[in-house]
């Protein structure tokens, strides 16, 4: 239903009248961010009417673990995700992030390190539909080299313009993790970033991460379903 972290862009101006923005001063990440308020107002609008109706309507599911999943034991079965070839995108006018296979049962092995896997995307089956109820997701995961993790809610697909978008990036060579917020808002519905944080270094680093060009990592993503998301480093694991 939109984005989720609020934000205020001003070019730099140099006159007080100037700082008044108009169409002829916005600059291409301000005309972003205006379609995605834009687009907003419908869907909060709906929400804050049918609030209390919805809320009624998911009550049995309030407080509770509707999907967990390990992906640490050879015996555990993945019955619960479908995977797909995952295509990342490229340049800002490159081809967007897209699906580049039909869906399929998860046939990845798990390991006791985890499930390990580069350019798929798993998706939940059946799908989670929440509409006024957040929805806490506690992620552990490991990056290595240049790589990142999408972690994506709401909306039907990657490109669908609905869709909440976070990326965890990992640099290659390098300990710096950084967290950029955005959405399928772009030509042809390709991905373009509203922030960008990096997530402060917690504690030292390890000899094997260093070797091995690593980064483990623990977060809560809770999406309120409204216009933010909140996203908390828990640490290392």
């Amino acid at each position: 239903m939109g984005t989720y972290e609020k934000m205020e862009l001003e070019a730099g101006r140099d006159s007080e009248e100037a700082k008044r923005p108009t169409e002829d001063f916005l600059f291409p990440q301000e005309m972003i961010m205006q379609i995605q308020r834009d687009r907003q107002v419908v869907p909060l609008q709906e929400q804050f009417e049918l609030f209390t109706i919805w809320r009624e309507e998911e009550r049995d599911q309030l407080n509770k673990i509707l999907l967990a999943d390990t992906f640490t034991s050879a015996a555990q079965r993945l019955e619960k995700w479908e995977q797909a070839r995952f295509y990342p995108g490229g340049a800002e006018f490159g081809p967007a992030p897209d699906i580049r296979s039909q869906w399929s049962e998860l046939v990845s092995e798990v390991s006791p390190h985890g499930l390990q896997i580069s350019r798929v995307v798993l998706r939940a089956k059946p799908p989670i539909s929440l509409r006024a109820l957040a929805c806490d997701l506690k992620l552990a995961f490991r990056l290595r080299g240049n790589s990142t993790l999408w972690v994506i809610t709401r909306g039907s697909g990657i490109r669908d313009s609905d869709a909440v978008i976070c990326k965890i990036t990992k640099e290659a060579e390098s300990q710096r993790v950084f967290l950029i917020f955005g959405a399928a808002v772009g030509p042809q519905n390709s991905f373009k970033f509203f922030k960008r944080q990096e997530i402060p270094e917690l504690e030292e680093v390890s000899e094997e991460a260093l070797q091995n060009d690593s980064l483990d990592l623990k977060l809560d993503f809770i999406d309120n379903g409204d216009d933010k998301v909140f996203v908390q480093s828990r640490g290392k694991w």
